[in-house]
């Protein structure tokens, strides 16, 4: 069955909404993560880089497994 026009419309605008949303989710789930490791220390070392790098590379691992989910 062939999609109306309309319809692929929809799909396509709730697609960018959910990427969108989860860009944000990311942003805002990092951004945490920086402010909390920072306020427990009081100058940035080796292992605080490590330790955001670890973080930004669960955030994107979560977010790819549900990325791929929807496709």
């Amino acid at each position: 069955m062939k999609k109306s026009p309309p319809t692929l419309l929809l799909l396509y605008v709730l697609l960018a909404y959910v990427l969108v949303q989860f860009s944000w989710w990311a942003f805002l789930i990092y951004d945490l993560n920086v402010e909390l490791i920072y306020a427990t220390s009081n100058q940035p070392t080796l292992e605080l880089q490590d330790e955001l790098r670890k973080k930004l590379y669960m955030i994107l691992g979560e977010g790819t497994v549900f990325i791929s989910l929807l496709f």
